[in-house]
């Protein structure tokens, strides 16, 4: 079986979540890990964490993020260049969202409402399903 970690992505419900920390991450695995070892013919793999952590600050990122990404690109580590740029990673990659922050990504349109994406965002916070589309349905905005 394949486990990874949860990474908060522009343009979906869940751009207003920190992903959850990398203490808290390998604990999880490294529990998940050691209940699998004891089923028969099972494998379990993981995605490494420094690269899930790479993913969430590059996807969730601002032109900051963007000066640096010759240091990413030689292999650098998330932490020590966002620290040596006086950035902290955290501020990218864990911390939530408020409901009025405006992020980087929001200059492209891609159809769906903002409003849509914090409505369905809050919904499954609170463990709420939204009921499918039927023919005619506006509620997103991308069928306006």
């Amino acid at each position: 079986m394949s486990i990874n970690p949860f990474i908060p992505k522009p343009f979906t419900p869940f751009q207003w979540a920190g992903m959850e920390g990398e203490k808290s991450l390998k604990k999880k695995i490294r529990r998940l890990q050691a209940a699998v070892a004891h089923i028969p013919n099972t494998r379990m793999k993981s995605e490494s964490i420094r690269a899930a952590i790479l993913q969430a600050f590059l996807s969730r990122g601002d032109r900051r993020v963007g000066q640096l990404l010759p240091q990413l690109a030689a292999g650098g580590n998330v932490k020590q260049i966002t620290k040596k740029a006086g950035l902290s990673h955290d501020f990218f990659v864990t911390r939530e969202r408020d409901s009025t922050e405006k992020f980087p990504w929001e200059i492209i349109d891609q159809g769906v409402k903002r409003e849509y994406l914090w409505h369905e965002y809050q919904l499954a916070q609170q463990q709420k399903f939204t009921t499918p589309c039927a023919p005619g349905c506006r509620r997103c905005g991308v069928c306006s």
